[in-house]
């Protein structure tokens, strides 16, 4: 959109260089429209980029929503709402739950090592208190896991 409006703005100066004969105003009147009409069109993908930015969801919203796609029985996609959580906001409460409720979904999903993974990262870290309303269901799904 940027080159747009350069090349717009170097086709005006052009115009306005040329000398001055019959229909020469018609095409400085064309040019100025033109950077107009590409000026609007930056300034509209910049509000739709500020948009974008403010419209990212929380990890909250999106553990909620990955519970609710588990729920649902679609694991695929429960798995990559909650991979993302757990990559992209390591350091929240978020990601203890997300962390968990991409281990049921491994586990319903029947990829028992991949479930017995999430568990198992749940117990190691049970000590710190963020992880420790996890560590008795993680440890439950350890045993189911070591009988599959």
């Amino acid at each position: 959109m940027r080159s747009r409006l350069a090349a717009a703005v170097s086709l005006a100066a052009l115009c306005v260089g040329l000398p001055a004969h019959a229909g020469s105003d018609d095409r400085i009147s064309s040019a100025q429209q033109t950077v107009s009409a590409v000026t609007q069109d930056a300034k509209n993908v910049d509000a739709a980029i500020q948009k974008a930015k403010e419209d990212v969801r929380s990890p909250e919203s999106r553990v909620t929503n990955g519970e609710l796609l588990f729920r649902m029985k679609d694991y695929d996609r429960a798995l990559v709402v909650l991979s993302e959580v757990i990559e992209g906001f390591p350091e929240t409460p978020s990601m203890v739950d997300a962390l968990y409720w991409r281990g049921e979904t491994f586990y319903a999903a029947k990829d028992y090592l991949a479930a017995r993974r999430d568990y198992r990262a749940l117990v190691k870290r049970g000590n710190e208190p963020r992880f420790q309303p996890y560590v008795a269901k993680a440890l439950t799904r350890l045993v189911d896991v070591s009988f599959r």
